[in-house]
This record gives structure tokens, C-alpha cells and sequence, in this order.
């Protein structure tokens, strides 16, 4: 779901998005207030409130665009496929088209916008995004709101196809988890099961994720179809950063870097192809070990990869042990910590019992 607008009106959008920003600061604020009126010091209830309500209002709007909405004509202006490169020593692809429609239940013009065209922006997902083409039509369903201002995505999607289930099931774990510790935090006992739940699930479930990434990774039987691919860009990965503290730099960051040198260092490789039965060219990304593929800028490679997924190809031939590799080389330093952590923790809440033993009066 996006919001659109005419020529005329794009400066009202972009107010009408500032006027969004500033109120869910605002709403924030008033969060805070509540909180503080129920006793809340640590701005949990407030962080919960304003989730709550944003979610609420853009699950409604969406909803109500769903009900409400009509279909109309648009047309395919421009596809975008975008790379983010991230500190994380990985990357997100975005996949946005630009759109034009009329209000007016008319075609808007495949030779010339007019001033009464509306223009919107939409991220799609891979197989919808592949399945349109630049100037061509595609059916919208849109919401007027105000003037040219109207609600907008595609006719053939539907809310239940932008909720992010993974992570709606990421933060009811969290909630669980919390209200867990909460329940069971109060005794020494419980205190040391939440931290040992906690080291296992911090350890293990990243552990399990990039041993499947790296299993897929070396997977060709996964990747039947095979294509030779250009490459447009190579960028060696020498330094990750985990968890870090904001995508422009450090200079707000109020904590230690977790910044480290990969063990194994590896090239992000771009690279461009016409998948089997597709009509346009795709940019696919691989990260192969360095020294395990020839990769140059303008040579071609030959890739594997699947008919649903054909961005996320496989150099023919390259390896990707840095998956684990690395993963060892941060864990490592993380575990020791966590363990001299939790060891001193025991010891301290074994000194205390002993103590207040010691002071108990013995009965006659």
C-alpha cells in the first residue's frame, strides 16, 4: 500500500507524510504520559502503546482500502531493482515500480502523463514485481482520500499479502518469552533458567539459520537451471558488523562496536541475466569465498539457481565456508564473554547463599 498523488498535489503528499511523522512523535509523547500516570518508569507501556496504535492504524487503512476500494486502469511507468549492501556483510533487494492511473475511471496515456494523473510508487515481491513490464497496464485498486491524495496498490494483492508473519511470530515469541520471566524471574533458580534459555536461543537459533544459509548456498541439486550471467559489481567484505548501532556510522552509537575482521573474507558478486521464461534482465547476488571464483567486472560466469528464486544464484563452482567460518570467528569471543558471565553470576549467587546461612540463628 502506498500513497499517491497528482503533479499538482505532491507537495500536500509530502506534508501529509511529515504531518504522519510528527504525529506519531507526538503520539509517542502522550504514551510516555500514560505510562508515567500508571507508574511505568521505563518506557515499556508508552513503546507498547504507540506500536499498538501505528499498527492499528495501518492494518485499518489497509483494510479499509481492501473493502472500500474500486478498481481502476493504471499503467506500469518504470521498475526499479534496487541493492542495499548492509554493515551486516549482507544485503536487501527492493524491488519497486513506479505507476500512473486516472481517477476518472479512464486509461491514463502510455505516451504522455497529463496533470491529471495520479502517480504512486509500490514495492512488490519478487514473482509480482517479474511478472510486470515498463508501459505496460496493470490493474489498481485505489481509495481516494483527499483531493488527488489516494491509497494504492496492486488490484490482485490484498492485506493479508503485506503482513510480515515472520516477524508477527518473532515478537509473540519475545511477548511469551517475556511474560515467562516475568513469572519465573523471582527466584534464583528461575533467574538462572531464563539466562541459560536465553544463551542457548541466542546461540543456537543464529547458529541454525546460517548453517542453513550455508547448506542452501552449496545446494546445486536445489538449482536445477543453469545461465551465464554478467558480472556488474563486486564488492569485497573484509569487516562485519552484526548489530550495528545505525546504517550511517557510529557517531550516535552509546555502546561498543561489534564490528570485527571476517576470518573469511568473501565478494558480494552482482550480476545481471535473462532467466529462463523471464522477459527482462534481473540483477542476482552471490557471496563466494575470495579466491574461489575468477570474478572481474564485465566477465560472465555460469550460475545455478532455482525457477523461483533465480536472484539468489549460485556461482558454478565457488565456495561459501565464510558462512560458518565466520559465524565461529564472532561467536567465539561472544561465548567465552557469556560464559566467564554466567559463571561469575553463579558464583555471586552461591556466596550470597552461603552468606545469609551463615547469619541465620541457629534454633535450640
Amino acid at each position: 500500500m502506498s500513497l499517491g498523488s497528482s503533479a499538482e498535489d505532491f507537495g500536500l503528499a509530502i506534508l501529509v507524510l511529515l504531518v504522519a511523522l510528527f504525529a506519531s512523535v507526538l503520539l509517542f509523547g502522550i504514551s510516555v504520559l500514560l505510562g508515567r500516570m500508571v507508574g511505568d518508569r521505563s518506557g515499556g507501556v508508552a513503546l507498547v502503546l504507540a506500536s499498538v496504535t501505528i499498527v492499528g492504524l495501518l492494518v485499518g487503512g489497509s483494510l479499509y482500502l481492501d473493502s472500500a476500494g474500486r478498481t481502476v486502469d493504471g499503467l506500469v511507468e518504470t521498475k526499479d531493482e534496487q541493492v542495499e549492501l548492509r554493515r551486516q556483510g549482507d544485503w536487501r533487494h527492493d524491488l519497486i515500480i513506479q505507476v500512473r492511473y486516472r481517477l476518472d475511471g479512464n486509461a491514463p496515456s502510455l505516451a504522455q502523463a497529463t496533470s491529471d494523473d495520479g502517480a504512486a510508487s509500490l514495492r512488490l515481491a519478487e514473482p509480482v514485481f517479474d511478472q510486470l513490464r515498463a508501459a505496460e497496464p496493470v490493474a489498481l485498486k485505489v481509495l481516494p482520500l483527499y483531493r488527488s491524495l489516494t491509497l494504492v496498490r496492486l488490484a490482485n494483492t490484498n492485506t493479508r499479502d503485506y503482513i510480515p508473519w515472520t516477524i508477527v511470530a518473532i515478537v509473540v515469541g519475545i511477548l511469551v518469552f517475556g511474560w515467562l520471566a516475568f513469572r519465573i524471574g523471582r527466584s534464583t533458580t528461575g533467574c538462572l533458567t531464563i539466562l541459560l534459555v536465553a544463551l542457548v536461543a541466542g546461540i543456537g537459533v543464529p547458529s541454525a539459520v546460517i548453517y542453513q544459509q550455508w547448506q542452501a548456498s552449496e545446494n546445486l541439486a536445489t538449482k536445477p537451471l543453469r545461465a551465464e550471467a554478467r558480472v556488474s559489481e563486486v564488492t569485497r567484505v573484509t569487516k562485519i558488523d552484526p548489530f550495528p548501532c545505525s546504517p550511517g556510522g557510529r557517531s550516535n552509537c552509546s555502546r561498543t562496536s561489534t564490528e570485527f575482521d571476517v576470518p573469511q573474507q568473501y565478494d558480494i558478486v552482482r550480476m545481471v541475466f535473462v532467466p529462463q521464461g523471464g522477459r527482462d534482465e534481473i540483477v542476482a547476488i552471490d557471496a563466494a569465498d575470495v579466491g574461489s571464483a575468477q570474478v572481474e567486472v564485465g566477465s560472465n560466469l555460469q550460475i545455478a539457481y532455482a525457477p523461483g528464486n533465480p536472484r539468489a544464484a549460485q556461482i558454478i563452482g565457488a565456495t561459501h565456508t565464510h558462512h560458518w567460518r565466520n559465524l565461529l570467528g564472532f561467536a567465539g569471543g561472544i561465548i567465552g564473554i557469556m560464559g566467564v558471565g554466567l559463571a561469575l553470576l553463579v558464583a555471586v549467587f552461591g556466596l550470597l547463599r552461603r552468606a545469609k546461612r551463615a547469619t541465620r540463628t541457629p534454633t535450640p
